[in-house]
């Protein structure tokens, strides 16, 4: 039979540990996760809302009354007197007869004046220059027809200031004065021409020449019988023994401009 051998176990030699310093522990790095908010659940109610008023139809506006204004007295002397009674007197105007109110209006007279001067009336036509020569010949038989022509306006005006200068057979020539030749034309000399054939009773061939007259025109003979007129108004004015009288008792001054001889004055009325 066999012999059992017990057998020891050799002891384990530990190695010796060196101490190196890549050999340090690291220490793990712990990743921060994001905070997670709780998240509180609320179960939303829903608000009651008002109803909307059901809408009612337009009411019937009446017409707005007429206003009657009341009259309103007008308060007497006492009565103002009584609500005013702390006012002074002092100021008031005196009652004596020396007080003269100023008058606002003479303050601007002067203006009144100053429109009077520029809304003169328009300046009348000036008198045509007397004639050099009396009218003779045919010029005094136009001064005689020209009256008689049944014309007036503006192609009489233009006829007063012609004068007859040759008439052969059928065929007149007039001359015009340049002066008051303004509105002559065609159709004014068509007017006269036609004017003296209805006064002569046949067909004429007038012809006007723009040249001034010598010899006396029918303008010319009224301006000169207007004239004469006025001389003998003036001379009837200061022969009057009333007027020479009070010239030299007043020294009243006759106005010249004011004189108009009678014709005038019934023509105007």
């Amino acid at each position: 039979m066999a012999e059992a051998v017990a057998v020891e176990p050799e002891p384990v030699v530990a190695e010796a540990v060196v101490d190196l310093p890549w050999n340090d522990p690291v220490e793990p790095q712990i990743e921060q996760q994001p905070a997670v908010e709780p998240v509180l659940e609320v179960a939303a109610e829903q608000p009651e809302l008002t109803p909307m008023p059901t809408p009612t139809p337009d009411s019937v506006v009446p017409d707005a009354p007429e206003w009657v204004s009341a009259p309103v007295p007008e308060p007497t002397v006492a009565e103002v007197d009584a609500a005013t009674p702390g006012i002074d007197l002092d100021d008031e105007p005196p009652l004596d007869e020396d007080y003269i109110e100023p008058d606002m209006d003479s303050a601007y007279s002067y203006l009144d004046e100053l429109a009077s001067e520029h809304a003169a009336d328009p300046a009348p036509e000036p008198e045509p220059e007397p004639a050099a020569k009396p009218a003779t010949g045919l010029a005094l038989e136009w001064l005689q027809l020209f009256p008689k022509l049944p014309i007036s306006g503006m192609t009489g005006s233009i006829a007063a200031n012609c004068t007859l200068m040759a008439v052969d057979g059928d065929h007149w020539l007039l001359h015009l004065d340049p002066a008051h030749s303004a509105l002559f034309n065609a159709t004014q000399q068509r007017r006269l021409n036609d004017a003296l054939n209805q006064y002569h009773g046949r067909t004429l061939t007038l012809a006007i020449e723009l040249i001034k007259p010598e010899q006396e025109t029918p303008a010319q003979a009224a301006s000169r019988r207007r004239a004469d007129r006025q001389r003998e108004a003036e001379e009837s004015i200061h022969g009057d023994p009333f007027i020479q009288r009070m010239v030299q008792e007043f020294g009243a001054v006759v106005r010249h401009d004011t004189i108009e001889p009678v014709e005038a004055l019934a023509a105007q009325g």
